[in-house]
């Protein structure tokens, strides 16, 4: 620590990368099992999103336009970031007399993004619901399309 040369990455961002960190409730970050050098998946969950329908270009640059209607799409959920490693994480603290975690506690995790992938993540955790999946060693997440209650279940149910 006494040289005068570059500062290590301690860390172990990997080049090119951001290390974000982000806070979630317990069931949300994985309830204490997932730990540093970890792979997981991120899920974000987006309920009553509006799109505009018309033309495109003109409806952006102007919501009001009479050609502009907005409509509301059904929540969804889709894969954020297929694959991403774990850097740090802080997880809920282990009462000694139980050995139970505290489930109310918030987790810390911070994670080793792309820079694309760090800005899509602080907007669903900003905009949304944020879920954390753990992998097995050495495997990849997938990305599937994103997912939602199909129309006529809902519709079922309601009648039914």
């Amino acid at each position: 620590r006494l040289s005068s040369g570059p500062r290590p990455n301690e860390l172990g961002i990997t080049e090119g990368h951001i290390a974000l960190a982000v806070e979630l409730d317990a069931p949300q970050g994985g309830t204490g099992n997932v730990q540093p050098g970890d792979s997981i998946s991120v899920f974000a969950t987006y309920q009553n999103v509006q799109a505009l329908a018309g033309l495109t270009r003109q409806s952006i640059r102007n919501p009001s336009a009479t050609n502009t209607r907005k409509v509301d799409l059904p929540d969804f959920t889709v894969t954020l970031i297929p694959t991403v490693k774990v850097l740090r994480i802080q997880n809920p603290e282990v009462d000694t007399e139980t050995g139970q975690q505290n489930d109310s506690d918030r987790i810390r995790i911070t994670l080793d993004l792309l820079p694309e992938d760090a800005q899509n993540l602080v907007f669903a955790q900003e905009n949304g619901l944020v879920w954390l999946g753990l992998l097995p060693p050495d495997e990849e997440g997938t990305q599937p399309d994103a997912s939602t209650v199909p129309l006529d279940l809902l519709i079922g149910a309601r009648l039914g």
